[in-house]
This record gives structure tokens, sequence and C-alpha cells, in this order.
């Protein structure tokens, strides 16, 4: 099984970031392909009990997430892109504003801003199973590999679970174990344009 070929460099840029991120210690072993056969076989079993509905969507190589849609959002003002020349080009990450709330297989709610106004996330630095579900399958001709083919945009609410090499891998952060599936219900109040630097 190949690990993701375009996927693998945002897993790159991903550990490169410092907030909203876990990175891969060099020093430790780490075998993704294990790790993800092991996550799937508890995504699955907990899928069945919890998430009868959930869609499996493929990124690449067998490797994917298990979503739901339930309501899809309508495009606003911004439109993803991408930006740069020739082979040089990046993709324009916006900066989200949402409600969401995180939490591991065991029901445990690590994290979530459930607030009327949300929070605004530069999607550039949130984990990779979040750029999965927010871009599209494509941006101007190019293969992103987005789950919906228009990605998310204001007014959709999805909620997904992710297997941990589109997490924190075998970081841990706070109350994340390492090696640690994840699951997102994530509703949507506004996707709007980049600060500078913002992108990948």
């Amino acid at each position: 099984m190949k690990i993701m070929k375009k996927w693998g460099l945002w897993l790159v840029a991903l550990f490169a970031v410092a907030s909203f991120s876990g990175c891969i210690k060099e020093s430790e072993p780490y075998d993704l392909e294990l790790q993800y056969g092991l996550d799937k076989d508890r995504i699955e079993a907990y899928n069945a009990q919890n998430f009868p509905g959930a869609i499996f969507h493929e990124v690449e190589d067998g490797i994917g997430i298990w979503y739901q849609v339930e309501t899809s959002g309508t495009p606003g003002d911004y439109q993803y892109k991408l930006i740069g020349e020739g082979e040089n080009k990046l993709i324009e990450a916006p900066i989200v504003k949402v409600r969401y709330v995180g939490k591991l297989l065991d029901g445990t709610v690590f994290d979530k801003n459930e607030t009327e106004s949300g929070v605004k996330l530069p999607l550039a630095r949130t984990i990779t199973a979040w750029r999965i579900m927010f871009l599209p399958r494509t941006i101007d001709g190019a293969q992103i590999g987005g789950v919906l083919p228009y990605g998310l945009h204001p007014g959709a609410k999805v909620r997904f679970v992710a297997p941990s090499i589109f997490g924190y891998a075998n970081s841990s952060q706070k109350n994340i174990p390492a090696n640690s599936p994840l699951e997102f219900t994530v509703e949507v109040l506004d996707v709007l344009p980049p600060d500078t630097g913002n992108n990948y």
C-alpha cells in the first residue's frame, strides 16, 4: 500500500506547523500502513455502533475518512482557488468560521466551540482531516482530493471520523492520546479570504 502521494505532502506540511498540529519525531519508529490498519478496524467497529450512516471517502490507495453530510451549505463570496505559477502553485487556504465538537472514539470531548459566533481558524493550520473535508475534489482542473465536489461552504454541517494519520499521528496533544482516530461535527458559518501567509 502506498501512503498518499499527494496527501503525504500535506502531512509533511502539517507536521511542520507549530500550532494546532502534531509532529512525528524522527527518533520514534512509526509505520503509517500498520497504524492505518489498526485505526480502520477501530473506526469500522465504532461506526457500526455509533455512525451507521457514515460514507467512506477514499483519499488515496485505500486510505480515507468516513463522513456524513447533514446540510450541504451554499457557496458564498469566497471560492477555493490555486495561486502562483506553473508547478509552484499552492492551494489558497481560507479562514473558516465554524462551530465544532471534537471527540475521541470513547466519547471523550477533547475540544469544542459551540458559541453562537463560532471561531475563526486558518485552514492551513488545521489537521489534514479538516482540509480533506473543506477542500473540493478539484480546483481549476487540478485534482485536490477533497470529499465533496465543491468543498464546504457556509451553512454546511458535517460529521466525520478520521484515522490518526489525518489527525495528530503518533504525537499526543493535551487530552488526545497518540495514535487516536478523531470524530468531528463541524458547522460552517462562513469561509473567508486568507490572511497573508496562510497558503500551502
